[in-house]
């Protein structure tokens, strides 16, 4: 489900992608999650939002997700460095 997500990614059917990615971490896999939430963060697919973009990395945080943890408890940082790369 991951990976046919990642496809539909690279075919630009963002849509199609996220609906895949929204199921997996449904089901417990916090990569989906994830993956929503850095497509918020950095603007792929959608709208640039990091009020969303924390959202999903909680949803992934609670299922496992190390990396979304340290995001979020660096939270701050991560928005100061992505607000810098403009």
């Amino acid at each position: 489900m991951i990976n046919l997500g990642f496809i539909f990614e690279k075919e630009n059917k963002f849509a199609e992608a996220r609906s895949l990615f929204e199921r997996a971490g449904e089901i417990g896999h916090f990569e989906g999650y994830r993956t929503i939430g850095t497509n918020y963060l950095n603007g792929t697919g959608v709208k640039q939002n990091f009020s969303k973009a924390k959202e999903y990395y909680k949803k992934a945080s609670q299922i496992g997700c190390y990396e979304c943890t340290y995001f979020i408890n660096n939270w701050d940082e991560v928005v100061k460095l992505k607000k810098s790369e403009k």
